[in-house]
């Protein structure tokens, strides 16, 4: 009788750590599949600034997504000034994006004259099941000067 309480005692709270643990791992598991990811903005170039809002008050670094089904698209529209002296050529490229994500954009560049701004306009496509991770990847803003001639 006695061997057969020591194996309760022994056993319960063994199946209590177990079951706790395969429940918090099932919690994670659910909150890292709905986490949003967060897509990196960069602008590479000095003379431009990315923003979130048309009236350029709210400069980003990050834009967070959800996941993209397959076939699936996401848009986020994002401004951007250009702070330097002359018009710049605008042009957002995509690194580090997992396979099967391509970034589309509403015109490949943008003009944006000296001391104002653009909207541009992202599109995320997935041609497969692409869950977008926390800190996934970059999308940066080159600016190339535009030099008009009299």
């Amino acid at each position: 009788m006695k061997k057969l309480l020591k194996r309760k005692i022994f056993f319960v709270p063994l199946i209590a750590v177990i079951a706790s643990a395969v429940f918090s791992g099932a919690v994670y598991a659910a909150t890292a599949i709905i986490e949003p990811g967060q897509v990196n903005v960069v602008a590479a170039t000095n003379d431009i600034i990315i923003y979130s809002d048309s009236a350029c008050n709210f400069e980003i670094t990050k834009i967070i997504w959800t996941d993209l089904p397959v076939g699936g698209e996401r848009t986020r529209i994002v401004y951007v000034k250009n702070i330097g002296n002359t018009d710049a050529l605008v042009v957002a490229t995509l690194q580090g994006a997992p396979a099967g994500v391509a970034l589309k954009v509403g015109t490949d560049s943008v003009t944006v004259t000296a001391g104002s701004q653009a909207s541009f306009t992202l599109y995320l496509e997935a041609t497969q099941a692409a869950p977008i991770a926390p800190a996934s990847f970059t999308v940066t803003f080159t600016s190339t000067p535009v030099y008009v001639n009299p």
